[in-house]
């Protein structure tokens, strides 16, 4: 079985899922609490981070807004997409760095 076929409540990786509820590309939130929800029946880490009112792309501390687009509706806001990218940092940076605490980060 190549990495392409494993399930994901066999993956040894622990599993960081970031989603929103106001994504108007596809119902992320939805796939995102069906994947965690099968790595918490098979007993397997994962970890979700969500904002109902965040849209397609979360926005990280530093980035602007996204560039509208006039081929692509992301839903959301400006403000609760990067609420959203606010909140996934340290879970994101801590699964990047295991180990590491603010108190000793450069």
């Amino acid at each position: 079985m190549d990495a392409a076929t494993i399930p994901v409540e066999k993956a040894s990786a622990d599993i960081l899922l970031v989603a929103g509820g106001d994504d108007a590309m596809w119902p992320s939130l939805r796939y995102a609490e069906q994947l965690a929800a099968r790595r918490r029946a098979a007993d397997t880490p994962v970890h979700l981070v969500t904002r109902d009112d965040a849209g397609h792309r979360p926005r990280f501390p530093g980035e602007g807004p996204a560039a509208p687009s006039k081929t692509f509706a992301y839903g959301g806001t400006a403000r609760s997409d990067a609420l959203l990218g606010e909140a996934a940092w340290a879970p994101i940076l801590g699964l990047l760095h295991p180990g590491q605490t603010k108190a000793n980060s450069t």
